[in-house]
């Protein structure tokens, strides 16, 4: 799935920005969580093991998506 531009800020999609399973429809599903001050905007992960995959991807880019994710626009 791609970021999309909303007022010119690249938004997530709403699924894990890992592995695009996509976000329940129940309030504050286990294991889910929003990842805060990072890019894209909105961005959540579904475990542990996706999250530790973001650390990984902020570490080495800066960002947690990939550049298939990416708006062409961002």
């Amino acid at each position: 799935m791609k970021n999309t531009i909303i007022d010119g800020l690249e938004i997530a999609p709403e699924c894990c920005i890992v592995c695009e399973k996509p976000m329940p429809d129940e309030p504050d599903s286990a294991g889910w969580f929003y990842i805060i001050g990072v890019k894209p905007i909105g961005a959540i992960v579904c475990s542990q093991e996706c999250f530790d995959k973001v650390k990984e991807r902020h570490e080495k880019t800066g960002r947690i998506d990939t550049p298939k994710q990416r708006h062409s626009d961002a």
